[in-house]
């Protein structure tokens, strides 16, 4: 008998997750509003759902029912840890009533991949 023993999805890739936010105004700068590192894509996305509720807390009501709809978006939010947990960057992008976008991202950095499966002889 062979048993196959794998990781779960979220642990396959180890490393740094990286989450970021960054305004990118309509006169073309590029003004960073906050990161955060991280061992786990899990706590990468809840950093960036909470920079997201933040950012919401002081646009102009339609500009922030669309990020406050991301920031609650449950199957969004497995889609992108699956993503994540796989070595894929992520990213949400939000406007204002200005231009201004708002972009939140998340990827793994200084990766390193194990071996994806064990094989157990009995």
């Amino acid at each position: 008998m062979t048993l196959l023993r794998e990781a779960p999805a979220w642990g396959r890739v180890r490393g740094t997750y990286s989450a970021r936010l960054l305004a990118h105004t309509p006169g073309g700068a590029r003004v960073p509003l906050g990161e955060h590192r991280t061992d786990s894509p899990r706590l990468a996305l809840r950093w960036l759902r909470t920079r997201a509720q933040h950012v919401a807390d002081q646009l102009a009501p339609p500009y922030a029912r669309h990020v406050r709809a991301w920031a609650a978006d449950a199957n969004e939010h497995a889609w992108a840890l699956d993503h994540v947990a796989h070595g894929e960057p992520y990213a949400f992008l939000a406007t204002d009533e200005d231009g201004t976008r708002y972009v939140f991202t998340t990827q793994t950095v200084a990766s390193q991949l194990p071996p994806a499966a064990r094989k157990f002889h009995t």
